[in-house]
């Protein structure tokens, strides 16, 4: 069935308002992945020195051990529960 003049207008208005709302729930997602970005904490960065206990490490590492890095992070996630980081 050949489409008519005002099916035509129907059908390019219908595919506008989706396209739309699609449009808005981009910018909606953006919005909120932004947020969440901007929430989380800033990276560490390597000091040559371990972040939970001081200890001197080698250049580009962040932690002594795999105990200091779990001690850390669970201190860490601790501080965001509790709305202190």
């Amino acid at each position: 069935m050949p489409m008519t003049r005002s099916s035509a207008s129907l059908w390019r208005k219908r595919r506008t308002a989706s396209m739309d709302d699609a449009d808005r729930a981009d910018a909606e997602l953006e919005a909120m992945l932004a947020a969440g970005l901007s929430r989380r904490s800033p990276s560490l960065k390597p000091c040559m020195a371990c972040h939970n206990c001081s200890d001197d490490v080698a250049e580009g590492v962040l932690f002594c051990s795999s105990e200091c890095r779990d001690d850390w992070e669970k201190r860490n996630a601790a501080r965001r529960r509790s709305g202190r980081a």
